[in-house]
């Protein structure tokens, strides 16, 4: 069997963990969580659009490879580059109880 990696390059390190969450800047709500599984060059921008109060975060910088998901009530709507920072929009998970 022929595996692309050396099987050392598919475990993720503890010392390349980073965890971050990003909240709106104007209500605090907490809308994306990242979490950084290898340490890279690889670098990007990005804000994310609240869906409560119409604000957005702040502008987030990482560098690394990580792995992203929103809270559990929300999911992505949409996502797009504009001048070179990842915008991520939000909407309110349909729970089904209507």
């Amino acid at each position: 069997m022929n595996l692309p990696h050396k099987p050392s390059d598919q475990v993720i390190k503890y010392k390349d963990l980073e965890e971050v969450d990003i909240k709106c800047a104007d209500c605090e709500e907490e809308l994306f969580k990242l979490l950084r599984v290898a340490c890279t060059s690889k670098k990007n921008k990005l804000i994310v659009d609240c869906p409560f109060c119409d604000g957005r975060s702040w502008l987030v910088e990482v560098e690394g490879d990580y792995f992203q998901a929103p809270p559990d009530d929300l999911i992505v709507y949409d996502v797009y580059e504009k001048d070179g920072v990842i915008v991520i929009e939000l909407e309110g998970k349909d729970d089904g109880s209507e």
